[in-house]
């Protein structure tokens, strides 16, 4: 069972990173693994105008965590917890879902 959602686009760091972490602790309370996003916020990597990232990832609508964070680290803590943004790509993975299901939005 997995927990997918939708991550704006275009947060500062600190909202990027609070997203991830409600979604992550939402995932862990209702008992499944949440699929990481491929829509943080690209500017927000140290290494964006340092390593190039500014020309070449400009097609992209966003950037996955390990632009920004020590994965292996992370892995270690959350790997029971999660699964990279590509397996959200994999038509397996699509097929495997059921109908989706409209959540109750707060007022």
């Amino acid at each position: 069972r997995f927990l997918q959602y939708v991550h704006p686009e275009g947060l500062p760091l600190g909202e990027d990173f609070e997203h991830l972490a409600a979604a992550l602790e939402s995932a862990r309370v209702l008992g499944r693994r949440l699929v990481l996003p491929d829509t943080m916020n690209c500017k927000n990597c140290p290494a964006y105008e340092a390593y190039g990232l500014n020309d070449t990832l400009l097609e992209l609508r966003g950037c996955t965590i390990d632009y920004f964070a020590y994965m292996f680290r992370f892995f270690h803590v959350y790997a029971g917890d999660v699964v990279e943004a590509g397996v959200a790509r994999d038509e397996l993975f699509e097929a495997s879902w059921g109908p989706e299901v409209a959540l109750p939005h707060d007022p």
